[in-house]
């Protein structure tokens, strides 16, 4: 009977214990592995590009959701050089917001694209932006890569005199 409980000296329970430990760390792994690649991921990229109507500047920027999870955006936005106040109806100062709350929430399946034109109302030489980020429902801020060289680029095209067109 002693040959049921050892095998090749050690307890069968033991074998038993660290089978099962190692089963429930893969387990884990796996799981957390599964978790990471699940949630929703952005690739966020922007260009300077020319309206053509009016043939000024204008940035460009596109997102496409890399994670297998929906993301939804509901405002774009950016940062500022300066601090700019506006008075409210109070008389106390309060932060300007410069960003655009979309009038539809966009979203965002697996590997969907979007791509949005900047509007002027957001770009406008009031006040300089600095840097764009999108904004989705959890309040998690997406930069947008090459923001800053295309903002720096556009205010330098904006103070230059238009080109002839002879």
């Amino acid at each position: 009977m002693t040959g049921f409980f050892r095998a090749n000296g050690k307890m069968v329970g033991d074998v038993i214990s660290y089978a099962s430990l190692a089963i429930s760390i893969g387990a884990l792994v796996i799981s957390a592995r599964s978790a990471y690649h699940d949630r929703g991921r952005l690739k966020t990229t922007s260009c300077l590009c020319w309206e053509d109507d009016t043939r000024l500047p204008a940035i460009q920027v596109g997102v496409v959701n890399l994670g297998r999870r929906p993301v939804i955006l509901t405002s774009l936005g950016g940062d500022c050089s300066q601090s700019q106040v506006d008075p409210s109806a109070d008389g106390a100062p309060r932060m300007v917001s410069h960003s655009m709350v979309f009038p539809k929430p966009i979203t965002l399946s697996e590997n969907q694209k979007f791509r949005i034109t900047i509007p002027r109302k957001i770009t406008g030489t009031d006040a300089l932006l600095t840097d764009f980020w999108l904004e989705d429902t959890t309040g998690k801020h997406h930069r947008i890569r090459d923001a800053k060289f295309n903002l720096s680029k556009y205010y330098e095209l904006l103070k230059r005199p238009p080109a002839s067109t002879r």
